[in-house]
Formats: C-alpha cells, structure tokens, sequence
C-alpha cells in the first residue's frame, strides 16, 4: 500500500509540474523545487521517519544536498553552455546560423542538410570519418 500511495504521489507531482509549466507559465526552476518540497512534506507526513525526513527541516537539507550534488557534476557544463549561448545571441551568430539551417532546408528539404553537413564534415553514411 506504501508503495502505491508513493506512486500516485509522484504521478500528481508530474502532472502538477507539467500544468503549471504550461498552462500557467511558471518557471520550471520554482516549479520543480515547490513540488519537491511538496513531496516531501507529503513522503514525511504519511511515512514519517523514512528517507531521514523527520522533521521539514530535514526535507529542505535532504533537497539542498540533492540540487549540490548535481550542481557538482553538471554544474560547469551548465555554465559553460550559458555563457556560449549569451555570446552567440549578442553577436548574431545563433541568428545567422538558424536562417542559413532554415534556408538549406527549403531549398534542399531535411535530407539535403543532412547531406550537406556529411559533405562538410567528410562524414561517411557509416557514421565514421573519413
């Protein structure tokens, strides 16, 4: 019965992740962290003493090492990506590059970019290098 309670908990969460980052336009960042912490006062509430979450204090610590712990192992990916994709916006390039991908496929259709960027890229249909 635990199990299957945890299961519709979770089920919930998602649905309610999806709505409000749809349909009401939130962040996904508050959204995702307001349902975490919905679902462990709920995981708390009806099993307390499992999974360290006594108390909600023990929630939020059990969150903060969750979100560190990823931050640890993606964290410079993450910022490195950021700080790209500001650079190709300031300067233009994401522009340029997304109408030269949209031009090539009217004139060619999605095949023909795909051969385009193997023919660039001296890329056999194997997938390897040439």
């Amino acid at each position: 019965m635990q199990t299957f309670v945890m299961f519709l908990l979770i089920i919930a969460s998602v649905v309610l992740m999806v709505f409000a980052i749809s349909k009401l336009k939130m962040h996904p960042f508050i959204v995702m962290l307001v349902i975490a912490m919905l679902l462990g006062l709920c995981w708390g509430l009806y099993q307390p003493g499992t999974a360290g979450l006594e108390t909600p204090a023990d929630m939020v610590t059990t969150i903060k090492n969750g979100f560190g712990g990823i931050m640890t192992s993606i964290g410079i990916v993450i910022l490195c990506g950021t700080i790209i994709g500001t650079i190709l916006e300031k300067t233009g390039a994401s522009s340029a590059t997304i109408s030269r991908v949209r031009r090539s496929m009217l004139d060619n259709g999605a095949g023909g970019v795909m051969q385009q960027v193997i023919a660039r890229e001296g890329l056999h249909e194997t997938g390897g290098e040439s």
